[in-house]
């Protein structure tokens, strides 16, 4: 802790020596400044010799306290996972602080809390950088900053029955996932007999149930779909599969 001491004097041509309590610390000259090494109370010693000799000392005891700073840790559990199951543990390891201000380097506000360990999901990969600021009663604060990874994965839900009914619920045959690039994706369906009724190339572009994009709605029954999906590393994977089309009475 660096601490500045100024001399006030109605004279001029001052010599000023400064003792700085149990550290025997002498300097000469004001503005002073010194770097106390250690937490502790200090008492202050000042010598002034004025151009005839004339000496005067004045002591104030206890005047410096410099307060013990905070040391901020913490541990990630994993440092590094996939999108699939993206929540991290940490478990904060300061030394010395009372209130702890968490910041997950994603769009999460920081948190401002005295919980000593906590917990985030990610929603998207990347690399984040995360902050930890500890701080004691007296207001004094250290901060650490550790690196934790969200690696991108590869997962496709293909649903086996839709209901295009129209109320909301299940009404269209969609493909779900993570880790898929959705510009890189195709979708077909085909009737009994072979015929291609749907076909989309857009990821969130499902089947609502009609014949080739019409007012005609596919009768119920069972479709084939041929599914081609890209992750974004650029594997390439095909599904093909039966999805049952039915109405509610």
């Amino acid at each position: 802790m660096n601490v500045t001491f100024l001399a006030v004097s109605t004279s001029t041509d001052i010599t000023y020596t400064w003792n700085l309590g149990s550290t025997q610390t002498t300097g000469v000259g004001s503005p002073y400044t010194y770097s106390f090494p250690e937490a502790g109370t200090y008492t202050v010693n000042l010598s002034m010799v004025n151009q005839y000799g004339c000496k005067r000392d004045t002591i104030v005891r206890n005047y410096v306290e410099v307060y013990h700073v905070p040391i901020a840790e913490f541990n990630a559990n994993p440092w590094s996972t996939s999108i699939l199951s993206p929540l991290i543990t940490f478990s904060n390891q300061s030394q010395g602080a009372a209130q702890y201000i968490w910041d997950f380097g994603d769009q999460a506000p920081a948190s401002n809390t005295t919980t000593t360990h906590t917990s985030h999901s990610y929603n998207n990969v990347g690399d984040y950088n995360v902050f930890l600021v500890a701080i004691n009663n007296k207001g004094c604060k250290d901060t650490v900053v550790h690196r934790v990874e969200i690696t991108p994965d590869h997962a496709v839900f293909i649903p086996n029955t839709f209901t295009p009914d129209g109320n909301g619920k299940n009404d269209m045959f969609n493909v779900y996932g993570v880790g898929i690039d959705e510009d890189r994706f195709k979708m077909e369906i085909f009737d009994r007999w072979g015929e291609l009724i749907f076909n989309s190339n857009t990821f969130r572009k499902g089947w609502d149930g009609t014949v080739k994009g019409s007012s005609v709605d596919a009768q119920e029954g069972v479709y084939i779909y041929k599914i081609l999906v890209t992750d974004i590393d650029g594997n390439k994977k095909n599904y093909v599969g039966h999805v049952t089309l039915l109405r509610q009475q």
